[in-house]
């Protein structure tokens, strides 16, 4: 009993380590690989209105920091219409800190209650988005059978927990379940050829994704052989754990980095000579 106990205790620090592990991940990455143009921000402290700007030739937009002074806005906005994102680019990552712990992980899309702050957010042509978008995020079954949230994007709704009990984030944050996946579904459409070859925007957009996401993967990959496996690294005593995480995030961010400064180099080589207009093709709605 006392052996079992001490098993369900250690696969629950391990889930919570994973969960903040992945949500700082894919801050990284999404700051890294931004795709918003955002010309101004209105804030009452709790709730945003967000004014698209215009976008350049190049898909992706240096991450206007000046406009988030605060860290909870700025996880916000990383986290803002990214849910489908987070599951599917941070599947590697997740599985591999998951791996040994659980006796399934699944894909759920869910409806939600009123949020605890609201984005708004008006296009290129001062429209209002009035749409209402569904929530992705991932349900865990721990080995001992214990069922958690696992929600890395929770932030644009107020929420900042990575991982919540489950039958407290349904009755604190779900209005209805709207369906259920395997886990790899939205990896797998990532990474579809269909919907990278997409014409316009969405097929640039997901083909320039799915460029980073292999980077991401691979460096995460690399940054392992050179130091220590994630599953060794979320056994760790707290500090040790905290300063191996944070090599790993900064090795992520540099070779990101390093990746989009190549990017844009080439973007740079076909931009087109001054007094050529670039058109309204270039006027992306960042959705």
């Amino acid at each position: 009993m006392h052996k079992s106990t001490c098993k369900a205790s250690q696969d629950r620090q391990i889930l919570y380590r994973a969960g903040e592990t992945a949500q700082l991940a894919f801050y990284t990455f999404k700051e890294v690989v931004f795709d918003k143009s955002i010309a101004r921000v209105e804030s009452d402290g709790k709730n945003m209105t967000l004014q698209e700007g215009f976008h350049d030739i190049d898909l992706l937009i240096p991450f206007p920091t000046e406009l988030f002074p605060c860290l909870e806005d700025k996880h916000a906005i990383l986290s803002f219409m990214a849910c489908s994102d987070a599951v599917g680019y941070m599947h590697e990552i997740i599985k591999t800190m998951l791996t040994g712990i659980t006796s399934g992980i699944e894909e759920i899309l869910v409806g939600r209650k009123s949020p605890r702050r609201q984005l708004t957010w008006f296009n290129i042509e001062k429209k209002k988005d009035e749409n209402e978008y569904f929530h992705q995020l991932l349900r865990v079954t721990l080995s001992n059978g214990e069922k958690y949230a696992f929600d890395i994007t929770g932030a644009q709704y107020g929420y900042h927990e990575s991982v919540v009990p489950w039958h407290q984030y349904i009755d604190s944050q779900v209005k209805e379940i709207v369906g259920t996946d395997i886990f790899g579904m939205d990896r797998t459409i990532a990474v579809s050829d269909e919907l990278c070859d997409e014409p316009g925007y969405p097929g640039l957009i997901m083909s320039c994704n799915k460029e980073f996401m292999k980077i991401f993967d691979s460096t995460v990959r690399d940054w392992q052989k050179e130091n220590i496996t994630l599953s060794a690294m979320l056994k760790l005593p707290e500090d040790a754990f905290r300063q191996r995480r944070a090599s790993l995030m900064e090795y992520v961010e540099r070779l990101l980095i390093d990746f989009r400064n190549f990017r844009r180099f080439i973007v740079d080589l076909h931009k087109p000579l001054p007094g050529i207009e670039i058109g309204k093709e270039r006027n992306f709605l960042g959705r």
